[in-house]
């Protein structure tokens, strides 16, 4: 859906943080931003859905996934929210650790619970497409160099990753790792 709003999300206790790198470590173990092939990354448009429809999430089916029990209270909070994700869902994250959350996905319709990837650094979706990228570029950039620095040091094991929430689940589409394994294919 062209001119929807993108959902931009990030762990808050990364917020307004920038990372440094302290120590002398060897240069293979991070990466620059710059050098990410956003060319060959999926868009929103390759994973289009109808439009959101026009009302809220009213119950959470805590039975329709395994780990929604676990999630229970987070997964019950989004009850009142309309949809922000892939036309029928609403999207929750649930922490997981330091700086990491776990995406969860609520069908407004149905209250079924898909539980997806665990992010590094936040994650991107629209309310008219099917397409979660989680550690998006756009977030790598600032959270790690500010917003400025082309020549950022981020982790190898940080990068970005595409999926696509199908009836089945979250199914990954495209990822790029830094260190060369998975270039554009969906095993990374």
């Amino acid at each position: 859906m062209r001119g929807a709003s993108k959902h931009i999300a990030a762990p808050l206790a990364l917020a307004g943080l920038v990372f440094t790198v302290s120590g002398a470590a060897a240069e293979s173990e991070y990466w620059s931003i710059d050098d990410f092939p956003s060319d060959q990354a999926p868009s929103f448009e390759d994973y289009p859905t109808r439009p959101p429809v026009p009302y809220e999430l009213v119950s959470v089916d805590l039975q329709s996934h395994a780990d929604a029990p676990d999630f229970a209270a987070a997964l019950e909070a989004a009850i009142g929210r309309a949809p922000d994700f892939a036309a029928y869902h609403v999207v929750v994250q649930v922490g997981c650790g330091s700086g990491c959350f776990t995406v969860a996905a609520v069908n407004v319709d149905t209250g079924k619970v898909f539980v997806g990837p665990v992010a590094e650094h936040g994650v991107e979706y629209e309310a008219g497409s099917a397409l979660l990228i989680v550690n998006p570029p756009a977030e790598l950039r600032v959270g790690f160099t500010g917003g400025d620095d082309l020549q950022s040091e981020i982790p190898l094991t940080i990068f970005p990753k595409y999926y696509q929430l199908t009836d089945n689940g979250f199914e990954p589409v495209w990822c790029w790792r830094p260190d060369g394994n998975g270039g554009g294919d969906t095993e990374c």
